[in-house]
């Protein structure tokens, strides 16, 4: 992501990525600068540790849109490729998958209509 001049800030796991964002984005309402720091993309994991990406995911858009907050991005990255899990991605509002192992070229692809703007995802990535 370094081409990108983006922060990045990690999460070891699904609850602390649902955790992070609540206490991150809490901080930036109301702010009216253009220079106003927000999570803008997520990349995150279908395998993780305590609550998997969809969960985490669904756990997120509730709480943004709760608070009235705008939304995020999500991008899922998994090694499942099936229309399955698509399926289930979609539903919990998952904008873009990217399968294992992507390439820098998937990611410049799935990057560039959210660069800066608000959120323009193509709905499905995979190799």
């Amino acid at each position: 992501l370094a081409p990108y001049k983006v922060n990045v800030i990690q999460a070891f796991d699904g609850q602390e990525a649902v955790d992070l964002i609540e206490k991150l984005n809490e901080k930036v309402i109301g702010c009216s600068s253009s220079k106003c720091k927000r999570i803008r993309v997520i990349f995150m994991d279908y395998e993780m540790p305590r609550l998997n990406g969809l969960k985490a995911t669904s756990k997120i858009k509730s709480i943004l849109k709760k608070k009235g907050m705008e939304d995020i991005g999500i991008i899922l990255n998994t090694a499942h490729n099936d229309s399955e899990t698509k399926t289930e991605a979609q539903k919990v509002g998952i904008e873009g998958i990217l399968v294992k192992p992507t390439t820098p070229a998937q990611l410049k692809e799935t990057l560039s209509p959210v660069s800066y703007t608000h959120l323009t995802l193509p709905t499905i990535y995979s190799v």
